[in-house]
């Protein structure tokens, strides 16, 4: 039986840049679990600098550099993971490509291709900013050339599966779901954190997982909840991530000075992956408000550590969390219902505890990283069989 040798292209990499988002760390999650079983694993991803990094025996990164200017930054990673991708293809012997990015989307391989994706970038149009619509044109057509090229399309939740074979019912036969997993050694609640968050703070401490990082994510609905809810309780707010979108920043900054809550906010910025499970520990609750997403591995995250979680109908939010039982499920853009939930979670401290524990096990059972990895090699192996 052939055994995949794998290449990994992702414009995010979890090594190189701790403070990437889910693409990232989906990127990093499979290639180290992948070369601990055995499988030989080349990851080929943007960096400050060109440079090979040999992780393991069966892991080696290779970091390229591209222009980051605007204009120039689509094309300068379509040209790097045009050339690059050849190159260790034809050198490395790899069988299968796996793609985490658009920007593979003219590669000339002769290889199987299997390519991720967290959600649809159409999806992205619906928001009303104009020039975030404009910006998006070129992955929306880089997409449709990974579709119809690719030979399995990996989509990480039902909400992407769905949208994908309604809108390109050609394609069913090799698109398939597999769901994101958590490492659930690594997110678990801590029994001693050095995180000082709930200082001088009576009620609770609220932590909002990426939430600066665009429009997408409910920031602003958020941040109208804050106002209101600062009224009644003593609380904190930690809201992480930094700006990832043109204007986002300024917009989201002068939402804060609207409702005057810079002294209930904290705002580390991006933070480092390994220490994501202090945060969580040490907050009281998750509220999680995006507007939409492909899958929402905060949600995991948080649900692992063991804290009650706040989470739109989104993604795969409501297969993940029953709703009042393990978590709670809210309407995407509902200022009241957030309210409603959080003010919720704050006076009732036992309902609390029981759905956290509830939300433990259920990411034990059925999203630990394990378990979606053994689904990721069956797709490679049946690939490989398939082509032989």
């Amino acid at each position: 039986m052939i055994r995949p040798k794998l290449l990994i292209a992702t414009d995010q990499f979890q090594l190189d840049n701790e403070k990437s988002g889910g693409a990232g760390v989906y990127a990093y999650e499979i290639a180290q679990s992948l070369s601990k079983r055995g499988i030989a694993v080349h990851v080929l991803t943007v960096g400050k600098e060109n440079k090979n990094v040999v992780i393991n025996k069966n892991l080696i990164i290779h970091w390229r550099k591209v222009s980051n200017i605007p204009l120039l930054k689509a094309y300068s990673r379509i040209m790097m993971f045009n050339k690059y991708s050849h190159k260790i293809i034809e050198e490395n012997g790899i069988n299968i490509l796996h793609s985490n990015t658009l920007f593979n989307a003219f590669e000339r391989n002769k290889v199987l291709h299997v390519h991720t994706i967290h959600h649809p970038i159409i999806l992205e149009y619906n928001l009303k900013n104009i020039l975030r619509k404009i910006s998006i044109l070129p992955d929306i057509l880089l997409e449709k050339i990974l579709l119809k090229k690719t030979h399995h399309i990996i989509a990480v939740s039902h909400l992407t599966y769905n949208y994908l074979i309604k809108t390109n019912p050609k394609i069913k036969n090799k698109v398939s779901i597999l769901s994101e997993g958590v490492n659930i050694n690594q997110f678990k609640k801590l029994k001693y954190n050095e995180l000082s968050l709930k200082s001088n703070v009576k009620q609770s401490v609220l932590f909002s997982p990426g939430g600066a990082r665009e429009e997408r994510k409910g920031s602003k609905i958020l941040l109208k909840t804050l106002f209101r809810l600062k009224e009644t309780y003593d609380i904190k707010c930690v809201i992480s991530g930094k700006s990832r979108k043109f204007g986002w920043e300024n917009e989201f900054t002068g939402n804060i000075k609207k409702y005057n809550l810079q002294d209930i906010l904290i705002l580390p910025g991006e933070i480092n992956y390994k220490d994501l499970p202090k945060y969580y520990s040490a907050s009281d609750i998750i509220v999680y408000p995006s507007l939409f997403e492909g899958f929402g591995i905060p949600i995991l995250e948080a649900m692992a550590c063991q804290k009650p979680i706040i989470a739109t109908k989104t993604g795969e939010a409501s297969y993940i969390i029953d709703n009042m039982k393990n978590g709670v499920l809210i309407n995407s853009g509902d200022s009241k219902s957030l309210y409603n939930s959080i003010d919720y979670l704050i006076k009732n401290t036992k309902f609390r505890k029981k759905i956290s524990i509830a939300g433990r096990n259920k990411i034990i059972k059925y999203y630990n990283l394990t378990s979606s990895i053994s689904g990721l090699i069956k797709i490679y192996f049946n690939l490989l069989n398939k082509k032989n």
